[in-house]
């Protein structure tokens, strides 16, 4: 399939080359947040949530609609095997290329 091969080709065509890049900016934001006083780059960003719980409370929505996401998910690998990909096997996961 076209879409297929056009995802394929962006990935490799940028994945390989930031791939370094990104770690040192990961690397290089924790660096900074350590001279702020906080421990990680992720406390740095969730600093400005004003709820004291914010990951805590983000976890639990997640784990809320977790059920759903997980219907949602199997129909739609349902209908991708019914549709488009009828090699795509119920227990296997939705290609990445149709997400992005």
């Amino acid at each position: 399939m076209r879409l297929t091969y056009l995802w394929s080709a962006w990935r490799n065509a940028t994945g390989r080359k930031i791939r370094n890049m990104y770690n040192q900016f990961v690397d290089l934001g924790n660096d900074a947040a350590k001279l702020n006083d906080f421990d990680s780059l992720k406390e740095l960003w969730l600093r400005d949530y004003e709820a004291p719980n914010f990951q805590k409370n983000c976890e639990e929505l997640l784990r809320q609609v977790k059920p759903l996401y997980d219907e949602l998910h199997a129909y739609t690998r349902y209908m991708l095997r019914e549709k488009v990909y009828p090699q795509l096997k119920p227990e296997d996961p939705i290609p990445e290329h149709i997400f992005g």
